[in-house]
């Protein structure tokens, strides 16, 4: 009989068969996490995201977003759920999973899925659970304040770099909770298991985030008008790096239109990462200064020479080549310097110009 079995295995192709045991692993994590929404609704997530894509998951609801972060996030959501049910309802409180959010905005429903709700005699807690790639920290936390080596509650906001998606869903899961619960005091928390990474540090761990502030009425009805009116991406890149539907060709895309603002307009957080670059970047200088005072000549260093660098460099005779060269094939080789344009238009008129465009470019 193991003869038979070993022969079928053999017969059978090795990839179809870890190809099955990763089909399977995804099905068991996605388990009873298919989520409902009635006719007319979408999510606190469509809110946030590029409204073209609530209609394309209508049309084609084959197509679903694949990513292992995405199975791990479920895997952590089972595991969390689990003992967050067992704590809650061990001291009284009563706990749900996937809680609805139902609110109606400007005529447009919403039915938002928290995915941990607990209930107790005078508050209640809002949690969305998130297992992202990596979390990104202001600061290393001091190891006294990490509970058992493992976990950070960042209660002033002083550690973690949130990402802006996740702590505006946090906030408007906040704001709804309010308007469902007006009579008690309602806390809304991010609760993530991530690396986290600050510098050459990294390590794993549990992460309580406390969302302080939910967004106001008027950024509430905001959202939900732009959601309405503007059928585009709300962020540059969430097309060609977030879009399942533009990866399968099913949409074109669109150019995310950016707006200028003042920086006075600016929320603490947005600041607060502007800061962090600079810091870094200034960092990142001084230990430039210091490893060209340190190495002498170049080295092989993860599989990249660095350091005193050998270059070769090739000085061509412009002048003679241009004359050598046939007219006709001077515009393959020459190309006019970017800070000389100006100059060859006061000289030559504005009959050179060949065209004039603006685009945004990112600039830190």
């Amino acid at each position: 009989m193991l003869c038979k079995i070993n022969q079928e295995v053999g017969e059978m192709n090795k990839v179809e068969i870890w190809k099955k045991v990763v089909e399977k692993i995804r099905e068991d994590v996605k388990e009873g996490r298919e989520l409902e929404y009635r006719e007319g609704e979408i999510g606190i997530t469509a809110l946030l995201s590029c409204p073209l894509k609530v209609e394309l998951r209508k049309q084609h609801p084959d197509i679903e977003a694949v990513a292992v972060e995405i199975d791990d996030g479920f895997l952590w959501e089972q595991q969390a759920k689990s003992a967050l049910r067992s704590v809650v309802e061990g001291i009284g409180g009563v706990f749900e999973e996937e809680k609805d959010l139902v609110d109606e905005v400007e005529g447009l429903r919403i039915r938002g899925h928290l995915d941990c709700f607990a209930e107790f005699s005078d508050e209640v807690w809002g949690i969305e659970l998130k297992s992202p790639k990596a979390v990104l920290l202001k600061k290393l936390p001091e190891e006294d304040l990490l509970l058992k080596g493992v976990f950070l509650i960042d209660e002033k906001g002083e550690y973690v770099v949130n990402n802006p998606l996740y702590y505006k869903q946090a906030q408007v899961q906040k704001h709804i909770l309010k308007k469902l619960y007006p009579e008690k005091q309602v806390r809304q928390f991010l609760f993530y298991k991530a690396p986290v990474r600050r510098g050459r540090f990294e390590k794993k761990l549990y992460i309580l985030v406390p969302v302080n502030e939910d967004i106001t009425e008027e950024e509430y009805r905001e959202l939900v008008r732009k959601f309405k009116e503007d059928r585009s991406p709300r962020y540059p890149n969430e097309c060609t790096s977030y879009c399942e539907f533009y990866r399968c060709g099913l949409c074109e895309g669109k150019e995310f239109e950016a707006e200028d603002m003042e920086a006075s307009y600016l929320d603490k957080e947005t600041k607060d990462l502007l800061r962090e670059y600079r810091e870094m970047q200034a960092q990142l200088k001084t230990l430039e200064n210091l490893l060209k005072k340190k190495l002498k000549g170049s080295v092989k260093f993860g599989g990249r020479e660095i350091g005193w660098v050998l270059k070769k460099t090739i000085k061509l005779d412009e002048e003679k080549v241009a004359f050598t060269l046939p007219p006709e094939r001077i515009p393959e080789f020459f190309q006019i310097k970017w800070n000389k344009k100006e100059d060859l238009i006061r000289e030559l008129g504005e009959d050179v110009i060949e065209e004039i465009k603006e685009e945004r470019v990112w600039r830190l």
